[in-house]
């Protein structure tokens, strides 16, 4: 009888199994890594349309829209009407993330996440009112042709910006 011991692996194949567990787990890794990052992009993009809309839906909305004898001014903001609101983000449709909206000197809302990855910010000019339901004496006729008692008076330019933070 033969009594020979021999190896049961070889050097040299435990080296190259190392090397090939160690090239897969790096392919892993890369792909996971691609994964995570496309996820992410997604994730942006999905919180950039969402924060259009609600921007667009927050100016053109008739709750918070200046009115001047009950005609709604579109893409103005009544600043009563919009530091009253109860609501706000459900209403505009950014419920599952935290909103902050500065006009002029005014406020609303306030950011907990100070992340700078995970916020945009939408600024551009829009006219503003106080209250517009002051704003009854205006008469249209007269504004229009004589130039008198017009919108100058009671709307003014100011500088919004809108903050969503995730």
């Amino acid at each position: 009888m033969n009594k020979q011991k021999g190896q049961i692996f070889s050097t040299d194949f435990l080296i190259a199994m190392i090397i090939i567990i160690l090239i897969i787990g790096v392919i892993i890794s890369a792909i996971e890594l691609r994964n995570f990052e496309h996820k992410e992009k997604i994730s942006k993009n999905i919180m950039e349309q969402k924060t259009n809309l609600a921007f667009n839906t927050l100016i053109t909305n008739k709750e918070i829209n200046c009115n001047i004898n009950e005609l709604q001014l579109i893409n103005t903001i009544d600043l009563n009407k919009l530091q009253n609101k109860k609501n706000l983000k459900e209403m505009i449709g950014l419920d599952e993330y935290e909103i902050q909206i500065k006009i002029g000197s005014q406020t609303i809302g306030q950011l907990t996440n100070n992340d700078i990855n995970n916020k945009l910010v939408i600024k551009t000019k829009i006219m503003s009112c106080e209250n517009s339901s002051n704003l009854s004496g205006i008469d249209l006729n007269n504004c229009r042709t004589e130039g008198k008692n017009c919108f100058s008076e009671y709307l003014s330019e100011n500088e919004i910006e809108f903050v969503v933070a995730k």
